[in-house]
């Protein structure tokens, strides 16, 4: 009697595993996809629940890097580098 080995895709048929890597896959990525999107939305566009933004805009990043200017100048007088 021969004895039989059972490989992966006895266990799980290859469409299963396939449909199931590829919801695992997106299930990772939608979330990075999301926040990428958002920061080029406006407030207004966030609040209306639009998935990827209609009108995209810098916004964001203009404040973000105002913010980290005034950040660095503050860090500076307090130690003595400016």
């Amino acid at each position: 009697m021969k004895k039989i080995q059972k490989t992966s895709t006895d266990i799980i048929p290859t469409g299963y595993l396939w449909t199931g890597l590829i919801l695992l896959f997106l299930f990772s990525v939608l979330p990075f996809i999301y926040m990428i999107g958002s920061s080029f939305s406006s407030q207004l566009e966030l609040n209306e629940g639009h998935l990827f933004p209609h009108h995209p805009t810098l916004i964001n990043y203009e404040q973000l890097f105002q913010t980290q200017d005034r950040m660095s100048q503050n860090c500076g007088r307090r130690w003595g580098i400016v």
